[in-house]
């Protein structure tokens, strides 16, 4: 009677459940039934309907496996057997599903559970149960141990269907078996995101518009080539898929997840993106995180996407425990993943059968230059803006250059009144995406003085001028005419500045760093020479590290303590030294950036390490026109004065420009002290002063009238 519904569609999901039930109350009262004749007693009235005694058990399971392929076949969705094909599972594990599924359908199957579990309701049923339920309580005993495999740890069943372990005191067997809420859900028609991953994930449609790849089209053309390839000789074989691990890579703006969108639009499939940071920082813990993310990347069918994969890659147990568990989960999900991450690494700690890094390097020079000119259109723009010098001074990945318009044109609107982009609120746009440390080595220097503040020969001003010019233009040399492929390394700038205290040496360094809008930071030599061997190497690498970052002037004052004369290897010591002097000669080279080397003794630099400096500049001691110009610059025109004469002045105090600047100052203080203006006799008793503090002599004749 039944035979001409076989094929028959259900109208909706909830027609298929009801039909599913059936079957499933008539075994479940026959169950009831036998234990209610076991235990001498009558069986609890009203617990199930009764079943319909023309419907052959046989058959109504035949007609629901038909009605189901009919309903499939005409576009209606049904979920418990949609899920069953996502998940690979076996008709006894659907069975499993379905039975703890009922209670959230109707309370009477808690009441007939709970009465076979001898407790007064049960949230579901246990694991004899759904044995019993589908093999028969006579026979099938080989069956029954064969089935009880679908309840293991690591089985599809408790890693996404079922909730947590049974209880203390219960045993394997007697366990009630809870459904995940997220399947509850699912099989009750529900779409959208899990709730409890809606804070660390999200959805990324393929028909979402994206920006174009400005860089970087030859790794997605070798992704998308690579798994075509792949898939299509996994296919040809005959075998399951086994998962493709994707561990793209780059620092912060490469466009890591931009490549990704790409791939997904290429092959069509929807993202679930992960933000690991998030994740962890959420109140759900990770192990739960993962498995809700990975099921809820099979339910949507959408390709899982792990971001900030660096947060898993630090130091400790802890961090690389989680990061052991999110491995053996992707292991097991046959599908491809993408992780995403700002450093390298390598998988050596676990076993991954398909492994494929693809790394994200920051654009050359050209295509910087490139990308601040795209990403600067319909923008209002400063005629001195070069995106040449730009591109020279920071190596940024598209992302930061991007992020740093947008945060020049708010500096401009608050600086200026005004959105038009200028030089001085782009640098300091990039300097606040540069992270680093560099203030536990060194302190950073506020520069002030200009040009016309720097009193110098016409000589070495020149070479500074041309040292700057040197990272001003080098994307034109390096980039535009190609002597980057000449030069494996060597592309910054290293400068030596030598002569006596107080001659210019730390005015220039911030003249150089104002001219070219770069931070400067003096190094703290105490902090970096270490008495314990491989230390002082470790400090300058970190230095030097950390200046890459921040693309910064290294300023090592005082230098021959560091650098001085290597010695002939007489001892441990000496070989040790010699060391750390090659060590520093290697990261110099390697710096992209400037630095700069200070010193009062020339002579302590080792002649070898002088060649490979790309500027020796020497500051030589002020003569009286070169110090009379100090005196001048030295006190401000504001300052009342009375009968300074600079001329007599800068013949008769023969002293550098740092030596100068204390006077100035020392006078002015005594003469606001008297209430009056700076006249000779301050000048000459702040000298005295000044002169007396370097331990020289000063004779009385030395002072005429004319500083009385």
């Amino acid at each position: 009677m039944l035979e001409g519904l076989t094929t028959m569609p259900y109208a909706n999901m909830w027609d298929y459940y009801a039909e599913a039930c059936t079957l499933l109350d008539r075994r479940l009262n026959e169950l009831v039934r036998e234990h209610a004749a076991d235990a001498g007693e009558p069986a609890p009235p009203g617990a199930l309907a009764a079943p319909d005694p023309e419907a052959q058990e046989d058959g109504l399971a035949a007609i629901i496996a038909g009605r189901a392929a009919a309903s499939a076949e005409a576009g209606i969705y049904l979920p418990l057997p949609y899920i069953a094909g996502l998940f690979g599972l076996t008709a006894f594990e659907t069975y499993v599903v379905l039975c703890a599924f009922a209670v959230e359908l109707d309370r009477k199957y808690e009441t007939a559970y709970g009465y076979l579990l001898d407790a007064r309701q049960a949230k579901g049923p246990s694991v004899d149960t759904v044995l019993r339920l589908y093999y028969g309580t006579e026979g099938a005993e080989a069956e029954r141990w064969e089935a009880r495999k679908a309840f293991a740890a690591d089985g599809t069943l408790r890693r996404f269907f079922l909730r947590a372990e049974k209880d203390r005191g219960q045993n394997a067997l007697s366990a009630p078996l809870q459904l995940e809420e997220r399947i509850v859900s699912f099989l009750l028609g529900a779409g959208g995101i899990d709730a409890r991953i809606e804070p660390f994930a999200r959805f990324h449609d393929p028909a979402e518009t994206l920006p174009g790849l400005l860089i970087g089209r030859e790794a997605q053309t070798r992704l998308q080539e690579y798994t075509d390839a792949y898939f299509l000789q996994a296919g040809s074989a005959g075998e399951p898929k086994p998962y493709i691990l994707f561990s793209v890579w780059g620092q912060t703006g490469a466009g890591k997840l931009l490549q990704v969108k790409h791939f997904a639009r290429h092959f069509d499939q929807r993202l679930l993106i992960v933000d690991l940071r998030r994740m962890l920082a959420d109140a759900v813990p990770f192990e739960t995180a993962v498995k809700l993310a990975l099921l809820e990347a099979v339910l949507q069918r959408v390709l899982p996407v792990f971001a900030h994969f660096e947060e898993l890659l630090e130091e400790g147990e802890a961090v690389k425990k989680k990061r052991l568990h999110l491995l053996d989960a992707i292991r097991r999900t046959r599908s491809i993943v993408f992780v995403l991450s700002a450093r390298q690494w390598k998988p050596a700690e676990a076993v991954l059968p398909v492994f494929v890094e693809i790394e994200l390097p920051v654009p050359a020079a050209l295509e910087r230059a490139m990308l601040w000119e795209h990403f600067a259109r319909g923008r209002s723009v400063g005629d001195k803006v070069d995106w040449g010098v730009m591109a020279s001074k920071f190596r940024f990945t598209p992302g930061q250059i991007a992020h740093a318009l947008d945060s020049a044109e708010q500096l401009a609107a608050w600086n200026r009144m005004e959105r038009r982009l200028h030089m001085e609120e782009l640098h300091q746009a990039c300097y606040v995406q540069t992270q680093h440390k560099l203030d536990t080595k060194a302190k950073r220097l506020t520069p002030r003085h200009t040009w016309d503040r720097l009193i110098l020969p016409a000589e070495q001003k020149d070479e500074l001028r041309h040292a700057c010019n040197q990272m001003k233009y080098r994307h034109v040399v390096y980039g535009k005419w190609g002597f980057d492929q000449r030069l494996s390394y060597g592309t910054g700038l290293s400068m030596l500045f030598s002569g006596p205290p107080g001659t210019g040496k730390t005015m220039a360094a911030e003249v150089i760093a104002k001219e070219l809008y770069l931070e400067i930071y003096r190094i703290d030599l105490s902090q970096v020479i270490s008495k314990y061997i491989g230390e002082t190497e470790k400090n300058l690498q970190e230095i030097f590290r950390e200046a890459a970052h921040s693309h910064a002037i290294l300023f090592f004052d005082e230098a021959d303590a560091l650098f001085s004369k290597r010695s002939e290897v007489k001892d441990a010591n000496d070989k040790y030294a010699n060391m750390e002097v090659a060590y520093l000669l290697q990261k110099m080279e390697e710096y992209e950036g400037i630095s700069i080397m200070a010193t009062n003794l020339q002579q302590n630099i080792d002649e070898a390490f002088i060649r490979r400096i790309s500027y020796v500049i020497k500051f030589p001691f002020p003569d009286a026109d070169d110090r009379e110009r100090l005196w001048r610059s030295m006190i401000p025109q504001d300052a009342p004065q009375r009968g300074l004469d600079y001329r007599l002045i800068a013949e008769r105090i023969e002293l550098a420009g740092g030596n100068i600047k204390n006077i100035a100052v020392s006078a002015a203080f005594m003469a606001a002290e008297e209430g009056g203006a700076i006249g000779m006799r301050h000048i000459a008793q702040a000298a005295k002063y000044e002169l007396k503090k370097t331990g020289r002599i000063v004779m009385k004749e030395f002072w005429d009238e004319a500083f009385d």
